[in-house]
């Protein structure tokens, strides 16, 4: 009885015609115990149908744009429900919510990444750029005198 890399070394000696290499490996893999055998030339699976129609710059845009003003307003209501309270931390700056918000643009871009939606990602990625770059020039001079 042969060991896994015996058969395949016999494979490989077929010159690796595609069927008799790919039942020697899995003849391997059962003989050999070993539960996944990687299979060559596996493709990568194609995008569900569903979600083709959503891969555009412009769904991705409408996506950077809305999602952080969204995440804005609900900051803002956990932000003043902080500040109702007595105690030593009264709430965040509008510094920190602002930043945040622009942050949450991760998860579209998440999304949009799982989903092998990458029309999509770049789109998210265009407001996300104009956001932190009006946030630096907002908060420039706060940051270059250490104002945290």
């Amino acid at each position: 009885m042969f060991n896994y890399f015996e058969q395949l070394q016999q494979c490989i000696l077929k010159r690796f015609d595609c069927a008799i290499f790919k039942t020697c490996l899995q003849q391997a893999s059962r003989q050999s115990k070993i539960v996944n055998v990687p299979m060559y030339n596996q493709r990568q699976q194609p995008k569900p149908k569903s979600w083709e129609k959503y891969d555009s710059i412009l769904f991705g845009i409408g996506a950077g744009i809305v999602v952080p003003f969204i995440g804005l307003a609900v900051l803002m209501m956990i932000n003043e429900s902080f500040a109702g309270l007595s105690g030593p931390f009264t709430g965040f700056t509008d510094k920190l919510i602002r930043l945040l918000a622009i942050i949450l643009n991760l998860l579209p871009f998440s999304v949009f990444n799982r989903k092998r939606m990458l029309q999509s990602m770049r789109g998210v990625f265009i407001p996300t750029f104009i956001y932190a770059l009006i946030w630096l020039s907002i908060y420039n001079a706060h940051i270059l005198a250490g104002e945290f």
